[in-house]
């Protein structure tokens, strides 16, 4: 059997408002504009999707290389300060079975450090916080040894990093820079 409406339907050229947005009879939009105000706040910003994006791609494939690093860079024991953390991975692979070492990354992408938090999975021999390289809270010589990764790209003030990690590391510590 076929149903046949009970009243007659109007013709298609009838328009209405529906949620102030133009549609015919049948409820096809006839135009579409954004509202006035659009809920911006509920976008991610650029910086959450990078972060994102790093955590899925990068993060994941360069792990053998983290550890390569992190054996090679990390001290036996002491303080371990990691410049542009970003997802944390180099912080985690150097405290990663050293109980005496204390590793720190720091990171001014307040996303990028939700991710290294994450990932470091209850570790406690491993801090992130959020702070900009170019003014270190940590007073003079804290840390054996410092490392940054794909992250002096980034840098609008290369001098002033290399002081303040020079001024936080020990008599003799290194301050490793990989860059691809």
């Amino acid at each position: 059997t076929t149903l046949l409406p009970t009243r007659p339907v109007p013709p298609v050229t009838a328009q209405r408002r529906k949620g102030g947005i133009k549609v015919d009879v049948g409820g096809i939009a006839l135009h579409i504009s954004p509202p006035p105000d659009p809920p911006m706040s509920l976008l991610p910003d650029r910086a959450a999707l990078t972060a994102l994006a790093y955590q899925l791609g990068p993060s994941r494939y360069y792990q053998p290389a983290y550890r390569f690093i992190a054996a090679e860079v990390g001290p036996e024991s002491g303080s371990f300060l990691d410049v542009g953390t970003g997802t944390g991975w180099l912080a985690i692979h150097v405290a990663n079975g050293r109980r005496e070492v204390d590793s720190v990354g720091i990171d001014t992408s307040e996303p990028m450090l939700r991710y290294a938090e994450a990932n470091k999975r209850g570790r406690l021999n491993v801090t992130f916080r959020r702070m900009d390289a170019t003014n270190i809270i940590y007073p003079e010589r804290t840390f054996e040894s410092a490392a940054a990764i794909q992250s002096a790209h980034h840098w609008t003030d290369a001098a002033a990093i290399f002081a303040e990690v020079h001024r936080v590391l020990v008599e003799g510590g290194r301050f490793y820079v990989y860059e691809a």
